[in-house]
């Protein structure tokens, strides 16, 4: 009776240890099963090749405070807005960062501009626009903080600025109505938002 009462406690040992090491292998069976699991969602995330125009409208950050016209190529403006550029011309000073983007090569062509005003304060420049009679907005599908300009009797878009911070926005603009239409500011305004990365 007495090894009967020795063999159970050796028992439930041996019980225990072979639970103890059969746990084990589940839980690696289970990090492997979990590692199968997200290995090929890591794949696929990396075989993902965004198009060429995704790409230029994405992932070009531009740094306002540089040259416009170098990050902001004629061909981006043109697949936008689908307005042929002819030529860009620069304003770069203590101020102002410019682009000019020319429809033709006359020397009094209509044009597109990309401003970047610096150290002008954003409630001035809304205020400033209401006292002219003009109407401020936004569109949800401008993805950065901005403000829409419009003239309400005509219904155009005077100007749309992208705020950097309090005090110095980038403003997509034009130098005649026949530039561009409200469609073609907005289009570029969406794209350029996406494309802006704020220091």
């Amino acid at each position: 009776m007495k090894k009967i009462y020795l063999l159970v406690p050796f028992a439930l040992l041996v019980i225990l240890l072979l639970i103890i090491f059969n746990k084990k292998p589940l839980q690696n069976n289970l990090n492997d099963s979990n590692n199968k699991v997200s290995q090929p969602t890591e794949i696929s995330k990396t075989e993902v090749i965004p198009s060429p125009q995704n790409n230029e409208v994405t992932n070009n950050k531009i740094i306002p405070n540089d040259n416009l016209c170098s990050q902001i190529s004629k061909e981006f403006v043109t697949n936008i807005t689908g307005i042929p550029i002819a030529r860009m011309g620069t304003i770069n000073d203590f101020s102002i960062t410019a682009c000019d983007y020319y429809l033709t090569e006359e020397k009094n062509s209509p044009y597109i501009v990309i401003v970047l005003n610096k150290n002008l304060k954003v409630e001035v420049q809304k205020t400033y626009a209401l006292r002219q009679k003009l109407v401020i907005s936004t569109d949800p599908r401008i993805g950065t903080d901005h403000y829409i300009v419009t003239a309400p009797k005509e219904g155009r878009i005077v100007n749309i600025n992208l705020i950097l911070n309090p005090e110095n926005f980038i403003r997509i603009d034009k130098n005649v109505e026949r530039a561009i239409d409200n469609e073609g500011l907005m289009k570029l305004a969406i794209a350029f938002s996406k494309r802006l990365w704020f220091n």
